[in-house]
């Protein structure tokens, strides 16, 4: 069999083609993932939680963190990459990984109180081309369960408002008693506890007569 140098040339170049079609990474690499869903996490990107989350309950999604370069991957702050009002780490990664391997961190969401919370995740590590590796996490908490008084007139439904004022008319006579009824209502989504319903009246001459009742 007798190969030309065109040949030769063409082989040649067929075997660089081959060479660069699948290069290693050099040196350690991470790659982080939802745990939950596989989906890549990409640096500096938000991962939000959903649904939203009732106030005083936690939620938490895990994560998974491959090296997936071809020398050790060395995490130097694997029990403090989480950071933010209401965010904690409750698993912590491995702080060494070889190549291949996979190591897992959980990140939870827990408030007492409702509102929008952001938190930073920051990986440092010796993979130079992403140190740190960061990302945010979110979450929307709901308000807790809370009551809510509101007040109205009994004999004609008008709302009374916080610090308003109630005329009784027409005048009374000297001697002669005269009185209002009126309805407390709790459109809140709590119980409603009323801690002084045998006093919530005062001035001179005005009395309670019908007491409110309070769980």
């Amino acid at each position: 069999m007798r190969l030309t140098r065109a040949g030769s040339l063409v082989l040649a170049l067929v075997a660089g083609l081959f060479a660069f079609a699948a290069p290693a990474s050099a040196g350690p690499t991470i790659r982080v993932t939802q745990n939950w869903d596989g989906a890549t996490v990409a640096k500096n990107s938000i991962v939000t939680y959903t649904p939203n989350v009732p106030a005083g309950t936690a939620d938490s999604r895990r994560f998974a963190i491959t090296n997936i370069g071809n020398t050790t991957l060395n995490i130097t702050n694997a029990a403090s990459i989480v950071s933010g009002t209401g965010w904690s780490l409750i698993e912590t990664p491995a702080s060494s990984l070889a190549p291949g391997a996979v190591t897992y961190f959980r990140v939870r969401i827990l408030s007492s109180t409702g509102g929008t919370f952001t938190g930073s995740v920051s990986i440092a590590s010796n993979d130079t081309a992403n140190n740190p590796f960061g990302f945010s996490v979110r979450a929307t908490v709901d308000p807790p369960p809370a009551p809510n008084i509101t007040v109205a007139q009994n004999w004609d439904g008008v709302p009374v408002p916080k610090g308003g004022l109630v005329t009784y008319t027409p005048n009374v006579p000297a001697g002669q008693a005269d009185s209002r009824r009126f309805n407390i209502t709790n459109t809140g989504n709590a119980n409603l506890n009323i801690t002084n319903a045998a006093s919530l009246v005062s001035g001179t001459g005005w009395s309670l007569i019908e007491t409110p009742v309070t769980p």
